[in-house]
């Protein structure tokens, strides 16, 4: 009985086809990419909108943690991107008044301010609490660049957010 060996070409295919799977399969995974809005001179991106039972961030060498203030109340978290498009230099003053998030009815819940409402955390939180780094305070964005940062919101425990909405240079809405 006489076997022929493989030609080369068919075990390079092989190869490659296994290799393909494999990377197919085993590499590929979620991005959350989010959702774009663009204004006359901004852009907004919003994404990884997620509730969120307390919010940590580190300060210098210390960590605080942000809780709703009441029960019934639950914190939404937002990865939000600010990009000058056009003006020469955007001047921005992020406190509570300069973003919300907002139900289908239409009831907005403003941001919450980090620095007021937050306790100092005796020890390190866990990695996937951080929201470093914060959107919040006065910045100033020049043409063509971004700033990227967590925001998070409080609201009732019941609500599903259907909106995030921007107030600062102009205003922005975006829908989850």
């Amino acid at each position: 009985m006489h076997v022929q060996p493989i030609p080369r070409r068919w075990i390079g295919l092989l190869a490659l086809v296994l290799i393909g799977a494999a990377l197919a399969t085993g590499c590929v995974r979620r991005y959350d990419q989010g959702t774009w809005t663009f204004g006359t001179a901004m852009v907004i991106n919003v994404r990884q909108v997620h509730t969120v039972e307390q919010a940590a961030y580190q300060d210098g060498d210390k960590f605080y943690v942000v809780r709703p203030s009441s029960s019934g109340r639950k914190l939404v978290a937002a990865l939000v991107t600010v990009v000058n498009q056009e003006s020469t230099v955007v001047s921005m003053l992020v406190t509570p008044q300069a973003a919300y998030v907002e139900d289908a009815r239409g009831n907005r819940f403003y941001a919450v301010d980090p620095f007021s409402q937050r306790e100092e955390a005796a020890s390190p939180p866990p990695v996937q609490d951080l929201y470093n780094p914060l959107l919040w305070g006065k910045m100033e964005l020049t043409k063509g660049y971004e700033i990227t940062g967590w925001m998070v919101f409080e609201a009732p425990a019941t609500m599903e957010t259907a909106v995030f909405g921007w107030e600062q240079v102009e205003t922005l809405r975006v829908r989850l």
